[in-house]
């Protein structure tokens, strides 16, 4: 979704395949759109009611770069703030910890 949004704001704005017209701000609406419908009950975000913080942030991020007002977001960082382990990690994976702490904005 990031490439999309960085696509839309150059000459390219849309593509025809297979004879379909797609223009990239309609593919970056229904992205921001349908993200957001896979919210599970903790707040997280994530596939058949599983939620994850890697998954989570990576939509947080998504969403947050098309739609900053997004009502969305304040859940899913709910959600990552809550999945943080006492030693300051997400589950011990360095992975996930790092790409849930562009999530937040820098004190």
């Amino acid at each position: 979704m990031l490439v999309r949004q960085k696509v839309n704001t150059t000459r390219f704005t849309r593509v025809t395949s297979g004879g379909t017209l797609y223009t990239f701000s309609t593919a970056l609406y229904n992205s921001v759109v349908w993200l957001p419908t896979k919210k599970n009950a903790d707040n997280g975000l994530g596939e058949a009611g599983t939620s994850g913080a890697l998954e989570t942030a990576l939509a947080y991020r998504a969403i947050a770069a098309a739609s900053p007002a997004n009502a969305a977001l304040g859940r899913a960082q709910d959600y990552l703030i809550a999945s943080q382990s006492a030693n300051g990690t997400r589950t011990g994976d360095s992975l996930q910890t790092a790409r849930v702490l562009p999530s937040f904005a820098a004190t």
